[in-house]
């Protein structure tokens, strides 16, 4: 996996030199050529949560920042705290000494660049100091928040003028640990072969962090380290940091390069980010993971995801072929502890890709609620994000609901990306969800129970159930679409059901507790138990309607309960056939929502000739 990244890397040609690396940085303190300070400017726009990027910013590691007894900081750019002493303790010893290391580099890199002996001058300046702090609070600027220099309106961030010199005092810092190690006993074997190269190199001790996982987990201001040994019971075989899993410098540098850059695109699932690429270029409108993952930006996203799915259905009749010999990469990824959590990996052809996720759709395709179309295609974190109940969402335990988005959301990608049946969690959960939130739906919620993505995954999961198991006319009679000659008492149930409440509707109106908020949970399990007390409810409901209003509904209760079983209602339904149940009830409410009304107005023009 690390390799693929490396590889990447190399591709994409992104800047994976050691000691240069990628930082967001929120603000500018600026001054004139004379060190005079004039002004604090935003980088990025109030309320953004990540500052202005800067693609080569000079970077030192962890291990560097305390190696030889000496507290070191950055260079050109860090937290407000270090640069300015902004803090709530600014006579922090440790922060002083990383203070006047900021102070001192700006020194030693004016022989390069002169101007930056301008910023050094406003920085050792009490009074400066004190008036860029004083404005900083005006500006709500906080000790974590990154910050660089301007001089003359100038961002030194922006130029190559000190990149020599920097790439020089690294190599001079470099060459004294080597000098200090060469003191020290040399214990045998301290080249490995590289996870990365498979040369031998001496392996990278600490590796630096993986950013923009913060939503998922993940350290928001530090980032999140994937090959870390900080604890001992990580250690094998008398190992230390590193060596545990040896990559060479080089070798970090170009996976975390390479990873960082994915994770700028990377698309949130559930509780975690996926991370795809492929072997070979490919473009938006033809990248089948953009049409299963959804859009890179919010605009465009429905747009983006449709174009792809053309292309899937080119591939799939044979008027385009794909790029032959190409693979994806798919790597799913959350945050915990500062660690880097990898949730799955997946790889494959281009061409197996491509026909699991048309597969996907198509059997995901599901009539829209008012009848009259397909419902979009939905994105996979939509999909999951409607499968969690009205309750979980709104719930305070924001924890608890990222982890059940995340256990749907597994799933989904697995399947998707596959073929493979859906796990039973995902019915499980949308059934629950029905029965516990249809009786409340009369109130603020309205039909929001019945999302369309809900009935496409349970659609999905009925179609790749029989499939699995062969019984391919149960599987291609589960269409997207009402389908009275499906084989299933269960399905029928459900159908009923629906017809049964669009009858007391037209015969009683709105009702405080209906048909479908008394008794959806009974029925849609144990449908032999209250289905004879409802349909003799209906009778009273038909006779009050009379034949020109209720003419077809009485007829269409009539043909679907011949359609359910010689036998009667069944008394227990399994979890398919539950899910068969929940799938017909919406697609029979589906149907009347687009035939009702132009049946309505037969019948009143009926009775007025």
């Amino acid at each position: 996996m690390i390799h693929l990244l490396a590889e990447y890397c190399r591709r994409e040609k992104i800047l994976a030199e050691p000691g240069f690396g990628t930082k967001f940085v929120r603000w500018a303190i600026c001054c004139g050529a004379d060190g005079q300070y004039t002004g604090l400017v935003p980088l990025c726009e109030v309320g953004a949560k990540r500052g202005q990027e800067f693609r080569c910013c000079p970077e030192i590691s962890r291990v560097d920042a305390f190696a030889g007894g000496v507290t070191r900081s950055s260079f050109l750019v860090d937290r407000a705290d270090v640069v300015l002493l902004l803090s709530k303790e600014p006579s922090d010893s440790k922060l002083i000494k990383k203070h006047d290391f900021f102070l001192n580099m700006l020194r030693q890199a004016s022989s390069a660049q002169p101007s930056l002996r301008a910023a050094a001058d406003l920085l050792s300046s009490p009074k400066s100091l004190a008036a860029i702090r004083a404005e900083c609070a005006e500006q709500n600027v906080k000790p974590g928040d990154v910050v660089t220099l301007s001089i003359e309106g100038e961002l030194p961030l922006n130029g190559d003028g000190w990149h020599d010199w920097w790439r020089k005092y690294r190599l001079g810092f470099s060459m004294q640990k080597a000098k200090a190690a060469s003191t020290r006993k040399v214990v045998a074997g301290t080249l490995q072969y590289c996870f990365v190269t498979g040369e031998l190199a001496l392996p990278e001790r600490i590796h630096l962090p993986i950013g923009g996982l913060g939503d998922v987990g993940g350290n928001r201001m530090g980032g999140d380290v994937l090959i870390g040994f900080d604890k001992e019971s990580f250690n094998s075989f008398g190992f230390k940091r590193g060596r545990n899993a040896a990559v060479s410098r080089d070798g970090a540098v170009a996976y975390r390069a390479g990873l960082n850059k994915l994770l700028e695109t990377s698309v949130r699932v559930g509780n975690a980010r996926v991370v795809f690429w492929f072997k070979d270029r490919v473009e938006d409108a033809e990248n089948p993971l953009l049409a299963l993952l959804g859009g890179r930006t919010r605009g465009d996203d429905l747009a983006a995801r449709q174009r792809a799915i053309d292309f899937l259905r080119s591939v799939q009749t044979g008027r385009v072929r794909p790029l032959e010999g190409n693979r994806y990469y798919a790597l799913t990824l959350s945050g915990q502890k500062g660690r880097v959590m990898v949730r799955g990996w997946m790889e494959g052809s281009f061409e197996s890709l491509a026909s699991a996720i048309a597969n996907w759709f198509a059997d995901l395709q599901i009539r829209s609620l008012n009848g009259d179309s397909c419902a979009p295609p939905p994105s996979l974190g939509r999909l999951s994000d409607d499968c969690l109940s009205l309750r979980s969402q709104q719930a305070t335990d924001r924890k608890q609901t990222d982890d059940e988005r995340r256990r749907l959301s597994e799933p989904l990608l697995y399947s998707a990306l596959t073929g493979a049946c859906l796990s039973n969690v995902l019915p499980l959960r949308i059934l629950a969800c029905l029965r516990s939130e249809l009786p409340s739906m009369e109130g603020q919620h309205g039909d929001d129970p019945l999302r369309a993505n809900r009935f496409a995954v349970l659609r999905a999961y009925l179609v790749r159930f029989y499939r699995e198991r062969r019984d391919i006319s149960m599987s291609d009679a589960i269409t997207s679409a009402l389908n009275p000659a499906l084989p299933s008492a269960a399905y029928h149930c459900g159908r009923v059901l629906a017809i049964l409440a669009a009858l007391q509707k037209r015969a009683l109106g709105a009702v405080g507790a209906g048909v479908i908020q008394r008794y959806y949970a009974s029925a849609s399990t144990s449908p032999g138990l209250v289905f004879g007390r409802l349909i003799k409810n209906a009778q009273y409901h038909i006779e009050k309607l009379g034949p020109d209003k209720s003419g077809y509904l009485e007829s269409l209760l009539a043909q679907t309960m011949t359609c359910v079983s010689p036998k009667g209602f069944p008394q227990v339904l399994s979890l398919q056939e539950q899910g068969l149940f929940g799938l017909g009830y919406y697609h029979q409410i589906a149907d009347l929502n687009d035939s009702d009304a132009p049946q309505e107005e037969t019948a009143s023009d009926e009775s007025a000739n």
